[in-house]
């Protein structure tokens, strides 16, 4: 959890170069300084000025969240994490506006959660102001998002996986994804008897939660060691012929540390959103690559589990599997109370 009074990633003053900050206006005077600045909790603010003496981001207890957010239709599928911010001013009676640009805009940074491969994701981020969500204009740069907005009630960042179509030729074909080349998808001679199309993608493993369980148990051959990202496919092609998949590994092991108490096993997320033990063979190659073939791909994931792990019931490890692998979106808000009180209040989702 974050502490309130002392959120992590504290930024320092960053001058920006985006290009929508540097077409705001030529016409600025030389001696004010604009850039962003960090009031807490991986948050900045764009200003001429450090602001942060004025202003602070606070974690907000949930049920003041609760009470004060109305579920949009928008949101509906994403699910809250337990941390959430308050943005105050430091001085209880000072109500001036929120710092704008020569533009007259609010120019907001985000610092995204840093354990995510955000190369298989396609961001986009949403507006509220009255009843609608409205689609805004927003950059990714360095795992943070940055957007301008005249005014506004509620800001939405979230994410979708990429996706990729492959066609599937009777003679075979070899599938390498564009946003990492260690993941590939061989599909032999006779995978399919006529030429068919599919769509992969995949959802990226959260390391921190990786890491976290893995300290929680470190007992030897009671965790996790290593995990890979999950490919998924959409389509109702049926294979003929078992294909072979590569899926690069996620390991967080000490450079000394035995594996002698673990094995590499593949889990299958079933329509339950479960993850189930199956019995295909999995080996390592010389680049830390899972290998293993199968001919159902959708939801395949491979782990480095402790002997003992695997003692424990199926609902337990599917869900400590579930929890790294997380949802297929990822959804930081902004919830901006008045655009005249400096209040408004943060939360990240997954």
């Amino acid at each position: 959890m974050l502490d309130g009074e002392n959120c992590p990633e504290t930024f320092r003053p960053t001058y920006t170069a985006e290009p929508f900050i540097q077409q705001m206006d030529k016409e600025r005077r030389p001696d004010i300084i604009e850039a962003f600045y960090e009031i807490g909790c991986r948050i900045q603010l764009f200003a001429t000025a450090d602001v942060s003496n004025i202003i602070q981001a606070i974690r907000w207890k949930s049920d003041d969240f609760q009470r004060s957010y109305k579920p949009d239709a928008a949101l509906q599928n994403y699910k809250f994490e337990t941390d959430f911010f308050h943005i105050e001013p430091k001085n209880p009676k000072d109500n001036r506006n929120f710092p704008k640009d020569s533009s007259g805009k609010i120019s907001v940074r985000v610092k995204l959660p840093n354990d995510i491969d955000y190369r298989f994701l396609h961001l986009k981020a949403y507006i509220k102001f009255g009843p609608k969500w409205n689609l805004v204009d927003a950059t990714l740069k360095e795992k943070s998002v940055t957007f301008q907005a005249v005014k506004l009630d509620a800001l939405c960042i979230v994410s979708k996986p990429l996706k990729e179509r492959v066609n599937i030729l009777p003679n075979g074909c070899k599938y390498v994804a564009q946003t990492d080349n260690r993941v590939e998808v061989i599909f032999p001679p006779g995978s399919v008897e006529s030429e068919e199309s599919l769509t992969l993608h995949v959802i990226p493993v959260n390391k921190a939660i990786l890491r976290r369980q893995y300290e929680e148990r470190s007992k030897n051959g009671e965790a996790i060691l290593a995990i890979s990202d999950c490919l998924y496919t959409t389509g109702d092609t049926n294979l003929k012929k078992k294909v072979q998949v590569k899926l690069p590994l996620n390991d967080i092991r000490k450079p000394t540390e035995s594996d002698e108490d673990y094995v590499y096993r593949l889990f299958r997320q079933n329509t339950h959103g479960q993850f189930t033990l199956t019995d295909n063979v999995v080996t390592v190659d010389e680049n830390h690559t899972a290998v293993f073939e199968t001919d159902k791909i959708s939801g395949t994931s491979v782990s480095l589990i402790g002997k003992d792990e695997l003692k424990k019931g199926p609902l337990e490890i599917s869900g400590n599997i579930e929890e790294m692998h997380g949802h297929q979106s990822i959804c930081k808000v902004l919830f901006f109370v008045s655009d005249v009180t400096w209040a408004y209040s943060f939360a990240r989702l997954y």
